[in-house]
């Protein structure tokens, strides 16, 4: 019972500093500033683009680790910067109780601005207006594959790009402003071969402004899991370390930013690449999706990537509790 005691007054007391400190207030600024781009972008792309780039790249692989660090680094170092660590040590609190009730505030608010992120990216994909509502048709552009009998579809360009760019570099005019939306048009064009090719032209609306079932609940999710592992994994560091987001934004680039981007099943060392297995859903996310997050990789189920993961963190607060206890910290002039 005294541990707990012990554990809600520091977890309550750090919870009061962290809500006005200045480490929470620039996260909360980059925060609102991916919203916006989101909010920006939404009205001339598709949602699930926009959760995608920004939502699993933009959020995921570069908001929420950081945010995790930055506010991970204060569960110890804090204390030892300003000197009162010896305070809550030469009281009978529980070393653990102490780690525990920082981090726990910690988490809290790290889980608070890493949801807040995914909600409003997720959010702004479908419904943000600010520079047009997606309605305005687009061209597609798509080449008949003789062998298949099947449509290649091309990249949409704006409406008002009404030319097909040849492979000699000359811009041919295939008059598309005059066209409706669901009409088509033969184009008498040749590849590099000389080879005939068919080119089917089709206005269209933007496509959908849903998000795939589910997704939101999957990116939130992923989004506050993160943000608990990268922010225990500083704090940890901040045991035996004076800067320890040095090192973290290290493995953060390292490991997190490179590695998690690398063919093969070196990306399963990464964190990342489980909080992406949480997002992707096969059934409701294209192929083209999957090659942006995954390349040569076996995915794994969001149940089977979540296990893994909080075992990991039992693991790791094992380990953090074991070194708070052990660890002699001095301080110095």
């Amino acid at each position: 019972m005294q541990f707990l005691r012990s554990t809600f007054i520091l977890y309550a007391a750090h919870l009061r500093m962290l809500s006005r400190s200045v480490r929470t207030l620039i996260s909360f600024l980059a925060v609102c500033l991916l919203v916006l781009l989101a909010a920006l972008f939404a009205g001339n792309e598709d949602a699930l683009i926009i959760g995608t780039r920004l939502g699993l790249f933009g959020h995921l692989m570069f908001l929420v680790p950081i945010i995790g660090m930055m506010l991970g680094s204060a569960v110890v170092t804090e204390e030892l910067e300003s000197r009162t660590l010896t305070y809550p040590f030469t009281r009978p609190i529980s070393r653990l109780a102490f780690f525990l009730g920082r981090w726990g505030a910690t988490i809290t608010v790290v889980g608070v601005l890493c949801g807040a992120g995914a909600v409003g990216v997720s959010l702004a994909a479908e419904h943000s207006t600010l520079m047009g509502d997606g309605g305005e048709p687009m061209i597609r552009l798509e080449r008949l594959d003789t062998e298949t009998g099947e449509w290649k579809r091309a990249a949409p360009s704006r409406t008002g790009a009404p030319y097909w760019l040849h492979h000699d570099g000359d811009w041919i005019e295939i008059g598309v402003r005059d066209m409706r939306e669901g009409d088509t048009r033969d184009l008498d064009l040749t590849n590099s071969n000389g080879e005939a090719l068919r080119l089917l032209c089709r206005k269209w609306d933007l496509n959908s402004r849903e998000l795939p079932g589910g997704f939101l609940l999957r990116f939130l999710w992923a989004s506050v899991l993160g943000g608990v592992i990268y922010s225990l994994f500083t704090a940890g560091l901040g045991i035996y370390l004076k800067n320890p987001i040095i090192l973290a934004l290290g493995y953060t680039i390292a490991i997190e930013w490179v590695l998690s981007n690398i063919p093969g099943n070196a990306q399963k060392i990464s964190v990342q690449y489980y909080l992406r297995c949480i997002v992707y859903d096969p059934e409701t996310m294209n192929s083209s999706l999957r090659g942006a997050a995954f390349t040569d990789v076996t995915l794994l189920t969001p149940t089977g990537s979540t296990i893994r993961l909080f075992l990991f963190i039992l693991v790791a607060v094992a380990i953090c509790g074991r070194s708070i206890r052990r660890k002699q910290f001095t301080f110095t002039s």
